[in-house]
């Protein structure tokens, strides 16, 4: 279950370019992950590259966390991508950044209803990458 107010992309709408997110206050715990689930790319070759930033504050970047390339050829079904996330001491916000590359150029990009949030870690045990 997604606690809601752990959303980083709600996944209501399309992502068809860029997100710029904002800061979500977190839990203090240990371990957190980040769950990003892709439904479908609109052509194959199409990119985007997820960034996690902490704060301290809410407002200035503590750190940046640059994640691998998630690119796919057209994918018909939801394509589920976790990563493990150590919060970093002091660090009690995050947000999302995702970059997206259209393979043609064509401003046709289109990832489906990304959604992007926050769950405890530890209740799921294939990690597709572990950071830190």
């Amino acid at each position: 279950m997604q606690d809601s107010q752990l959303l980083l992309r709600d996944g209501s709408a399309d992502m068809t370019a860029t997100l710029t997110g904002s800061y979500v206050l977190v839990p203090k715990a240990e371990n957190l992950i980040l769950r990003i689930v892709v439904p479908t790319f609109a052509e194959t070759g199409d990119k985007i590259v997820f960034a996690f930033t902490y704060s301290d504050d809410g407002t200035n970047a503590k750190e940046v966390v640059t994640l691998p390339d998630v690119t796919y050829a057209k994918v018909v079904t939801s394509k589920i991508t976790e990563y493990f996330t150590p919060l970093l001491e002091g660090a009690r916000y995050v947000k999302v950044t995702a970059t997206v590359t259209d393979a043609d150029a064509g401003a046709d990009f289109n990832a489906g209803k990304v959604l992007i949030g926050i769950v405890p870690a530890g209740r799921y045990n294939n990690q597709s990458n572990v950071l830190g």
